[in-house]
């Protein structure tokens, strides 16, 4: 599903491929952008990328669903205090891969990451009440 051009690789026989080297070509995404999506093209099926589409959103998601491991293993989404978040790549790769003449904008600021092997705050008072 990748292909080379002129030096380049290119993503094919997608329109999600199609749509982020319209975006390079564009100058709308640099080339470290467009190969960190190309990946993500690749890794995910059809079914995953509408998923995405779909579901993405700026609150915190406190599900468990089975995607959100896939889309974390992608950089896609990231733990924060209270659940999991989508990170500035899923919504790049929404807008400029998955619906490339969409209005999707990006969030003005996301939550904090949670320091790897930490627990949230919350977690952490609530021990303490159980621990007495």
């Amino acid at each position: 599903r990748i292909m080379s051009f002129n030096g380049y690789a290119l993503v094919s026989f997608t329109d999600s491929g199609s749509n982020i080297t319209r975006a390079v070509y564009a100058k709308l995404i640099d080339t470290a952008e467009y190969f960190k999506f190309a990946h993500c093209i690749v890794s995910l099926t059809e079914e995953d990328l509408l998923l995405l589409k779909n579901r993405i959103t700026e609150d915190v998601v406190s599900s468990n669903d089975e995607y959100i491991d896939d889309f974390r293993g992608l950089g896609l989404m990231r733990e924060c205090a209270g659940g999991y978040i989508f990170t500035k790549r899923a919504f790049g790769l929404v807008k400029y891969g998955i619906s490339y003449e969409g209005t999707l904008k990006f969030p003005e600021k996301y939550p904090e990451r949670l320091p790897t092997g930490m627990i949230s705050e919350k977690d952490f008072n609530e021990i303490q009440k159980m621990l007495g």
